[in-house]
C-alpha cells in the first residue's frame, strides 16, 4: 500500500495539486503490476485510512482521487528523509513572514507547494500558526507560536 500511495503523492506533486489523475494513476499501478481490481482495492484502503478521498461510479470505475494531508505527510514521512529540515526551513520562512504582504512559502524554501500546503495545514491543526490563502498559492501568515 505504501508504494501505491507513494504512486499517488507523486503523480499529484508532478501536477502540483492534490487531484489524482485516475487514468494516470491507473497506469502507474499496472506498470507495477496492479490491475484495475487491485487499484480499486488499494484505493479504498487509502480512502478507509483517511490518507485520500475517492468516488467511484456505480459501475466501479474510478471518477475521483484527492490526496488528503494525512496522505502526503505519511508519504513525506517516509519518503523524504529531509523532512524536518524542511519542516525548519518552513518555520523559519513562515516566521519571517509574519505582517508581510502574500509570501510564496514554497519558493522560498525550495519545495513542493503541495508538500508547504499540507504542513502548513497540520500546524494550523496544531494552532502553531495562523493564515490565510493568497493567489497562486501564497500564504500571508499571521501569527506563528
Amino acid at each position: 500500500m505504501d508504494r501505491f500511495l507513494a504512486l499517488a503523492v507523486e503523480l499529484a506533486l508532478a501536477r502540483g495539486t492534490r487531484m489524482v489523475e485516475p487514468v494516470a494513476l491507473e497506469e502507474a499501478a499496472a506498470a507495477d503490476g496492479i490491475d484495475h481490481d487491485g487499484c480499486v482495492a488499494l484505493l479504498r484502503a487509502l480512502r478507509d485510512g483517511g490518507l485520500l478521498q475517492l468516488a467511484l461510479s456505480p459501475s466501479r470505475q474510478v471518477v475521483l482521487v484527492a490526496l488528503t494531508d494525512a496522505g502526503v505527510l505519511r508519504w513525506a514521512e517516509e519518503a523524504r528523509p529531509d523532512l524536518v529540515g524542511v519542516r525548519s526551513r518552513l518555520a523559519a520562512a513562515a516566521a519571517a513572514a509574519v505582517g508581510q504582504g502574500p509570501v510564496d512559502l514554497a519558493a522560498t524554501v525550495g519545495e513542493p507547494p503541495l508538500l508547504v500546503e499540507c504542513v502548513l495545514d497540520q500546524w494550523v491543526r496544531e494552532r502553531r500558526v495562523v493564515y490565510s490563502k493568497a493567489p497562486g498559492r501564497r500564504f500571508r501568515v499571521h501569527r506563528v507560536s
